[in-house]
């Protein structure tokens, strides 16, 4: 998924890809090379070929008549140029489809999802570039790269602007056609979204996240009925719960589990475990993580006790307040891990249960 930003992030990506522009250089002359022996090839018969021309003038000129015009050969910067044009346009043209796309269907959600990813934004894979390290304003190294051709300049800045303010509109009408078939799909894709420019103020985020909760926690609540009980999935496998209020004993009765939330507050953690606790050997302790950025960090972690001692159980509580962490003040979203896990006597550590919510400032 690409996040892009600013023509300086696209930059800072290109370098990545400048050893390329001598590949993509070679195949182009590759190319040439083939043409110019398809349409020059004597095989080597020329001075044979030179007197039947003299011998019989009006049958030669009928049998080197073209059948068509040769195709002009490009110079280097030609093919250059025409290589770093047709990615802006094919760019612009993925985009304005995608956009005027009409998604009703789990496939067609997954298509435009697919067509999007295949949507290339490394500048100096398709144009050519003179690209240096330099120091910014904060003494950080950082690329800078120019064209060597100045008129693309604002031709790719226009584009990847185009691209950048179109990826949520893309991206959302995706996952909103995806939910009536799919919406644990929707959720894993929407939690891109919570992860990238997590300091960015989006209210199109927090109404698509309530749409995705809604659709989600009501595929849940059906399943876990279903298995008699909070948690307790399909196939044996278990998962954490949580709300803004406390969570029954045992993880029976009303459920009130959600799977999105706005604003400070405390949430309660309702996690069911791979059978009872005692059944392990070590602490069982559950733990809080937040992922925020490129980085996930754990907030806060709580000692349950020895897995003896927690007994027969296999459903273990707790709760957490949100927003958490002095890194968490400017954040405006993020996704909150909570996990139980069996520590050993030799430090090893196995996850008993685990899942994700998002959360909005």
């Amino acid at each position: 998924m690409k996040h892009i930003g600013s023509l300086s992030w696209a930059m800072a990506l290109s370098l990545l890809g400048i050893a390329s522009l001598s590949a993509c250089n070679a195949v182009a002359n590759l190319r040439k090379g083939e043409l110019n022996l398809d349409v020059g090839r004597d095989n080597g018969n020329s001075g044979n070929n030179n007197a039947q021309t003299q011998g019989n003038a009006g049958s030669s000129a009928k049998a080197s008549k073209p059948r068509g015009n040769a195709p002009a050969e490009l110079s280097d910067a030609e093919e250059a140029n025409k290589r770093c044009q047709d990615w802006i346009d094919g760019n612009r043209k993925d985009t304005k489809e995608l956009l005027a796309a009409q998604i009703h269907s789990l496939d067609e959600a997954k298509a435009a999802y697919d067509r999007w990813d295949k949507i290339d934004t490394t500048i100096a894979v398709h144009c050519e570039t003179d690209c240096a390290v330099v120091k910014d304003a904060n003494g950080e190294s950082v690329p800078k790269c120019t064209f060597k051709n100045a008129k693309f300049q604002p031709l790719v800045d226009s584009m990847l602007d185009e691209v950048s303010k179109a990826e949520p509109q893309v991206l959302e009408k995706a996952i909103r056609g995806a939910l009536k078939e799919d919406p644990k799909w929707a959720r894993n894709k929407m939690f891109t979204l919570f992860r990238n420019e997590d300091r960015k103020p989006n209210e199109w985020l927090r109404g698509l996240a309530h749409d995705v909760s809604k659709a989600y926690d009501a595929s849940l609540e059906q399943m876990f009925k279903a298995n008699g009980g909070l948690g307790k999935k399909d196939n044996g496998e278990v998962v954490c719960v949580y709300s803004r209020n406390a969570l029954p004993a045992g993880g029976k009765g009303h459920t009130g589990f959600a799977t999105h939330f706005d604003g400070p507050g405390v949430i309660y953690v309702g996690c069911r475990l791979q059978g009872p606790a005692n059944g392990q050997n070590g602490k069982i302790l559950l733990y809080f993580n937040a992922d925020t950025g490129p980085a996930e960090r754990m907030l806060h972690e709580v000692d349950l006790g020895h897995s003896s001692a927690v007994g027969k159980t296999d459903w273990v509580t707790g709760k957490f307040s949100l927003p958490a962490g002095e890194d968490f003040a400017k954040t405006v979203h993020y996704t909150f891990d909570a996990q139980v896990i069996v520590r050993n006597v030799w430090n090893e550590q196995t996850i008993l249960s685990s899942s994700v919510l998002t959360w909005h400032k």
